[in-house]
């Protein structure tokens, strides 16, 4: 018993030194066991506890210990001696890590001092991620010195969705931004909820919890705010560290303001100086020519006052010479006034020529005619072939005579142009059932277009519109082989046509004819000379096609009269399209219609007092019931009998009448079938 209890003695000495031995057990149940076994059970927790401290000698500050009571001093001591240093040692990190952010941002201060955007940018970057944070921004105010009217402009971001999420300006005391600047105290937000600001990645976005806004101010002078936001608590060392930054970023931005306005200055002072430099070396040469000048001004004052009288010399010279033209230019107006009234004459002449040049030829056409029909069966077929060659002689010359009286009719200024509703259906018809026969005939197909949208009638002179279209087809058929298209439309014009007459422009309501085929062709350079009396795309084609070269001049003079326009597209070898524009409300003018009304009633009376009477020798008397009556208005006795005839061979009865007034007279009391008149 005695040397257990010595082993205990040895043990709790060994204990007393700082030691833990080894404790033997007793198994045996008096006071010593149990002595022993308690002393087993202080060695065990003093090895746990020792431990303890050498995880936490080691830096293990996150090791777990239970102590063994409330009462145990020793562990609990150990315990809250561990959380301390566990405390301390996570400050020190942050210090550390701020402290690194820090070193990060006054770097960035130091390497970017000319561009503030990208300033900001890196300083918030550093921030945001200096705190754990996922969103920030700093704004900055515009104008320094003068704070009272200033905006507040977002400089640098981080993590915004674009301007559409934050906003770029904002106006001085305009919500938590400008009240920060304001006050110059800072606004922390905790556990914000429903929040309209959003946090974006790839394909999520969160709202934030936490917002913190902190002035950036030095020496009680604001200069902007940085505003933070993220999910977790912004600790107080923290919310401290971005109050102290914030003084060397506010100082800072303030300089590289001011750095900015000062490099604009220079820039705009070394501008000014450099239009200064060119200012001066530009006056100083003008200085230098003005000298130069006055030099040669004096010098040349002798040659001036030489000049003077040669001038006065050559002044007196140029002036005989002027009224030596002066007279020759008042011949030449006289010569030229003479030529316009004897232009005017002959045109006069020719146009007062139609009736008798065209009167005999008339004659001549029926009476080759008659031969040629040769009813009395006594003509070799030689002098019926002579007869045909006469009668188509006599036809060509008969339309060589109408072109050139028309043209001279109308340079002289007696064509009539009458006015009338026009039924375009109507026009269209005619034409069509005038060309029908001549397209089956030459193998050429042959089309009309009318658009839909085009009113029933227009206001035009129906005869000379028909003259114009039926030149134009004929043209169109000569130059158009067998196998050919012609097509002619009438419709509106296009929208992006310029006009030259006055009635047509700024006019909506307008009508366009048009005549294209696939023929000949004229050539670029004769485009210009096919609408000039006599003229024609090429010299050779009298002789293949024939023609006098005035059908299209009268047309286009005849287009003008109506109160239009002609023109050509065609390209050699493709084919031509002819078209001209018309009003479709086109009226002559009051005086116009006056003089014209005047000149037919002159010509009426002339005609009634000059001719002579003619004794009645046609079937007035012999009318019968159903008999096919033809009115024939001429003048002339001979040629009348001729015609009068020639409707008795066709089963006519004809009735003669010697002027116009007379035919109207008749047309009335006789209601003729048809009328012949020229």
């Amino acid at each position: 018993m005695i040397i257990p209890i010595m082993r205990l003695k040895n043990n709790i000495l060994q204990m007393g030194k700082g030691e833990i031995p080894e404790i033997a057990l007793v198994n045996e149940k008096n006071a010593v066991g149990l002595m022993t076994e308690a002393v087993q059970t202080l060695a065990e927790n003093l090895r746990k506890t020792t431990k303890f401290a050498h995880k936490i000698g080691f830096g293990n500050l996150t090791a777990e210990f239970q102590p063994l009571s409330n009462k145990d001093e020793l562990g609990n001591a150990l315990l809250q001696m561990r959380n301390s240093l566990r405390i301390a040692d996570d400050e020190n990190k942050k210090r550390l890590a701020f402290s690194h952010f820090t070193e990060k941002i006054n770097h960035a201060l130091r390497e970017n001092v000319e561009n503030i955007d990208e300033l900001s940018n890196q300083i918030i970057s550093i921030m945001v991620k200096a705190l754990n944070a996922y969103q920030g921004g700093i704004y900055l105010l515009d104008d320094l010195e003068h704070q009272e009217n200033n905006v507040i402009r977002l400089h640098g971001s981080y993590a915004l969705e674009g301007v559409k999420k934050a906003k770029e300006v904002i106006d001085k005391e305009e919500g938590l931004i400008g009240q920060v600047i304001k006050d110059g105290e800072h606004i922390y937000l905790r556990n914000v909820t429903n929040g309209k600001k959003l946090i974006y990645s790839g394909f999520s976005s969160f709202s934030p919890s936490h917002v913190l806004i902190v002035p950036l101010k030095h020496q009680n002078h604001i200069y902007g705010a940085v505003e933070i936001s993220g999910f977790s608590d912004f600790k107080d060392f923290e919310v401290e560290f971005i109050k102290g930054i914030g003084e060397t970023i506010g100082t800072t931005i303030a300089n590289v303001k001011a750095n900015t306005l000062t490099r604009q200055l220079l820039f705009a002072t070394r501008e000014q100086a450099d239009k200064l430099a060119i200012q001066e070396e530009e006056l100083r040469r003008t200085n230098n020519e003005l000298s130069n000048q006055s030099n040669l001004l004096q010098a040349s004052e002798e040659d001036l006052k030489q000049s003077n009288l040669e001038l006065k010399r050559k002044a007196r010279e140029l002036q005989q010479k002027n009224e030596i033209n002066e007279q020759a230019r008042e011949a030449l107006s006289i010569k030229a006034e003479e030529l316009e009234i004897s232009n005017k004459y002959k045109s006069e002449f020719l146009a007062n020529m139609s009736h008798e040049l065209r009167t005999p030829l008339n004659s001549l056409l029926i009476l080759a005619k008659l031969l040629e029909e040769n009813k009395e069966k006594n003509f070799s077929s030689k002098q019926k072939e002579y007869a045909a060659v006469i009668h188509k002689s006599g036809k060509n010359l008969l339309v060589l005579i109408n072109d050139i009286l028309d043209l001279s009719k109308i340079e002289a200024g007696k064509m009539q142009v009458i006015p009338e509703s026009t039924s375009i259906n109507l026009v269209r018809d005619d034409i069509r059932m005038l060309f029908d026969e001549v397209a089956i005939e030459k193998k050429i197909t042959f089309q009309t277009i009318l658009d839909p949208l085009l009113p029933g009638t227009f206001i035009s002179d129906k005869v000379r519109l028909e003259q114009i279209i039926k030149n134009l087809l004929s043209n169109a058929f000569k130059f158009t082989a067998s196998g050919g298209r012609i097509v002619f439309e009438i419709k509106r014009p296009e929208r992006n046509i310029s006009f030259t007459n006055p009635n047509l422009r700024d006019n909506g309501n307008i009508i366009e004819f048009s005549v294209t085929d696939n023929g000949i062709g004229i050539p670029i350079e004769k485009q210009s000379l096919i609408f000039e009396a006599f003229q024609q795309a090429d010299g050779s084609i009298n002789r293949s096609y024939g023609g006098t070269g005035l059908g299209l001049s009268i047309s286009k003079m005849l287009v003008g009269m109506l109160g239009g326009e002609m023109g050509l597209q065609s390209e050699k070898g493709v084919g031509s399209r002819f078209y001209f524009h018309l009003p479709l409300d086109y009226l002559l003018k009051e005086t116009v219609e006056d003089n014209t009304l005047l000149e037919i009633s002159t010509t009426l009376s002339k005609e009634n007092s000059s001719t002579p009477k003619i004794t009645s020798f046609d079937d007035r008397d012999k009318l019968g019931q159903g008999d096919k009556i033809l009115l024939i208005i001429e003048e002339d006795e001979r040629f009348a009998e001729e015609l009068l005839e020639r409707a008795r061979d066709n089963n006519f009865k004809g009735i003669i009448a010697r002027n116009g007034e007379q035919g109207l007279s008749y047309a009335l009391k006789y209601r003729p079938s048809a009328i012949v008149l020229d």
